[in-house]
């Protein structure tokens, strides 16, 4: 345990953190997964304060690779990241039926893609967000 009230469980190599183990921060946010050399990195899973959570592989500590986010109003994002930010092809739901599943960049919907609407009708196209 730490001064600020964060605490570890798990393996720790030279005085790092290192293998699995979970890291629990004073708010409650949690973080359980792999570590490498006292880092978040590989497979694992993170549970803000507030209900968010993510699932899937993380490098240096950021979201990076493929996963899972779900926020607590019921919207999901499954698909790729690369540091920290949707990118490559990936799905984002809503919960009143929407969906779009296609391609990011940098967080932004960006090249081709689909749209479902609410009423359960699609939209093919390509999207451009460079600007």
């Amino acid at each position: 345990t730490w001064a600020e009230g964060a605490r570890f469980e798990g393996a720790f190599r030279g005085g790092l953190k290192e293998g699995h183990g979970i890291y629990m921060w004073a708010d409650c946010s949690q973080y359980r997964g792999s570590w490498v050399a006292n880092n978040i990195n590989g497979s694992g899973s993170y549970l803000a304060s507030d209900g968010r959570w993510y699932g899937g592989t993380w490098q240096d500590a950021v979201i990076h690779g493929k996963g899972k986010y779900l926020w607590p109003n019921g919207r999901k994002y499954i698909g790729q990241y690369v540091f920290d930010r949707r990118d490559g092809f990936g799905a984002f739901l809503w919960p009143d039926g929407r969906k779009y599943e296609g391609f990011w960049s940098e967080g932004r919907q960006h090249g081709n893609g689909r749209a479902t609407l609410k009423d359960g009708s699609h939209r093919y196209g390509f999207l451009d967000q460079s600007r």
